[in-house]
């Protein structure tokens, strides 16, 4: 299969930056014999991908809780000093 352009489909740019001969050698319809490899990158990949989501929505909990931490020790320091007058 010629590629008469020199654009790379989005859905291909992983496979090229990997190895440009590997994407090259898929367009002229080889195959790799690596699919067991493939799949472990793969699994490793997702899985790396759910902790990462993981730690964001924590960062996230975290943040709210030190933002109503922060609100409350002000509530209570207007509160002091109006108590003082």
């Amino acid at each position: 299969m010629r590629r008469h352009n020199r654009l790379i489909p989005a859905s291909e740019i992983g496979t090229w930056c990997f190895c440009n001969k590997a994407w090259y050698l898929r367009q002229l319809g080889h195959r790799s014999t690596l699919t067991h490899e493939q799949m472990t990158g793969t699994q490793f990949h997702q899985t790396y991908l759910r902790g990462l989501r993981v730690a964001h929505r924590q960062r996230a909990a975290a943040r709210l809780v030190m933002l109503i931490c922060l609100a409350i020790l002000t509530w209570m320091g207007i509160a002091g000093l109006c108590a003082l007058r």
